[in-house]
């Protein structure tokens, strides 16, 4: 369990940096909640923070900081009513989700209208992965190889991929931007920051995507 204080950088970096873009609202579902981290930074801005998870344990660890949580099968039915929530955010799941398309219709549908979606994951088109995969044969698949990346992936994402299941769900994209983890940010890690607002930088030095968008 996560004590007071918490091991952020160890536990929470893209979490904390979505966590900037998160308005003052009513109400928040956390889709994959997993131990609660992301309560620890909007606790002051969301009056009820709702969380759904497929993990026992994680559902258990949550609880007490989530004005409600329940255990679900996140690739079926969430069990909320239509247009209940003015946020939703779904930070490093939609990878581990069978059909995901099927989770940003079911995301749409709890939205409230003008409701706002806050979705990462982790980037394939990262180059470090490439060099990898072209010069040396491997390929990243866990967070031991890539703190990129954890057990469980089913999918990978690029930019161009989420920005189309968006657009064919009806969300309106408000912005997109590169996550970069921040043990990776040495003078060079900066300067890469300093770019990360040009496509080819985005696309290509962020192992992270965040894409906020609006249910119309």
């Amino acid at each position: 369990m996560i004590n007071e204080y918490r091991d952020i950088p160890k536990i929470g970096e893209r979490v904390e940096f979505a966590s900037r873009f998160i308005p003052k609202a009513e109400s928040l579902l956390d889709i994959g909640c997993g131990d609660g981290t992301l309560e620890y930074f909007i606790k002051n801005r969301i009056s009820k923070i709702y969380g759904v998870d497929n993990a026992i344990k994680s559902v258990k660890e949550s609880k007490k900081y989530y004005f409600e949580i329940k255990l679900v099968d996140l690739n079926k039915t969430i069990p909320y009513k239509r247009n209940f929530f003015d946020v939703v955010t779904c930070l490093d799941v939609i990878e581990h989700i069978k059909d995901p398309n099927k989770l940003f219709k079911e995301t749409y549908r709890v939205l409230k209208p003008n409701g706002l979606l806050l979705l990462s994951t982790p980037n394939i088109r990262f180059s470090d992965h490439i060099y990898k995969l072209l010069f040396q044969g491997i390929f990243p698949k866990t967070s031991t190889d890539n703190n990129s990346y954890d057990g469980g992936h089913i999918h990978f994402f690029t930019f161009t991929d989420i920005r189309n299941l968006l657009l064919a769900n009806r969300f309106k994209i408000i912005e997109y931007r590169g996550i970069i983890n921040k043990k990776e940010r040495g003078w060079k890690g900066k300067i890469i920051e300093f770019l990360i607002g040009s496509k080819i930088m985005r696309e290509f030095r962020s192992p992270g995507i965040l894409f906020i968008a609006r249910k119309l």
